[in-house]
């Protein structure tokens, strides 16, 4: 069959709707300890970092993230925080071993849940043993993406990684934090104080002085109820799984509660108010 008339009867059929391209894909990963859901973040893409295939997460060979070129045997993964340019990491297989295969595979993909992934890049390698490098356009700043590393046909294999670009350095969570709340207080009021996301941060360390009377922590926001009188430093401190990031601070002035006392003079039958 002519290239030419493959075109027109892949085009036929995906005007028919009997063919749709493929956007995402429901796929469980092995779970091992490099799974998908247990990928180790990459802290510093300055650094040549050798990796082996000791630990790897036995998938089914026949389920594959989409648009992988192979199945997958093997697989060890990877995440990444995009700096917002271009991907580019070099992969250097020097030791392999196996009864056919001889090197590896890689590819990049976007996933919220390690179930569904969308590619982000080219699957890349073949089996030949030389450097894979995978490249990765359009990237979002802040984001988390994976890159999944896959044995080519059983080998085993020990490996560099060297990240040329694309991934934030340090993978640290550097943009400072906002605080929302009120800047005053009445002693034993309570509020809600607001850490507003950062990207790149997977968690917040919250730190209040004097300590509350009584305070609770849901997602990234902070209820707290003040019993002591003057001025309360409230801090917060960004950190993942590389790093802390620059720790900001919110002063609150809690000022004493009063009372007020009404002096009147009431005739029998009348009521104060």
């Amino acid at each position: 069959m002519s290239t030419k008339m493959y075109c027109l009867g892949l085009a036929l059929l995906l005007m028919l709707g009997i063919l749709t391209p493929v956007r995402s894909q429901t796929y469980t990963p092995g779970t091992g300890p490099n799974g998908c859901s247990e990928a180790t973040l990459l802290c510093d893409p300055s650094i040549l970092l050798p990796f082996s295939w000791n630990n790897y997460s036995a998938g089914d060979p026949n389920i594959c993230p989409p648009a992988f070129c192979g199945t997958c045997e093997r697989t060890q993964w990877f995440k990444f925080i995009s700096d917002g340019t271009p991907l580019d990491i070099l992969i250097q297989a020097y030791v392999c071993s196996g009864t056919s295969g001889t090197g590896m595979q890689a590819m990049v993909f976007k996933s919220d849940d390690c179930m569904n992934f969308i590619p982000v890049s080219s699957c890349v390698g073949f089996g030949e043993p030389g450097p894979l490098e995978i490249y990765a356009n359009q990237l979002v700043y802040g984001e988390t993406y994976y890159l999944m590393l896959d044995s080519y046909d059983g080998s085993v294999c020990q490996y560099y990684l060297y990240g040329f670009s694309g991934i934030a350095e340090g993978s640290t969570p550097v943009d400072s934090v906002y605080i929302s709340g009120p800047d005053t207080l009445c002693q034993y009021d309570g509020a809600t104080f607001i850490a507003f996301p950062i990207s790149t941060s997977t968690d917040y360390q919250w730190t209040i002085d004097p300590e509350p009377n009584s305070f609770s922590i849901v997602n990234f926001n902070l209820y707290a109820n003040f019993a002591s009188v003057g001025n309360t430093e409230i801090c917060i401190s960004p950190i993942n799984e590389c790093a802390e990031g620059p720790t900001i601070c919110k002063t609150v002035v809690v000022n004493p509660r009063t009372v007020d006392y009404v002096s009147s003079t009431l005739c029998q039958g009348d009521t104060l108010f």
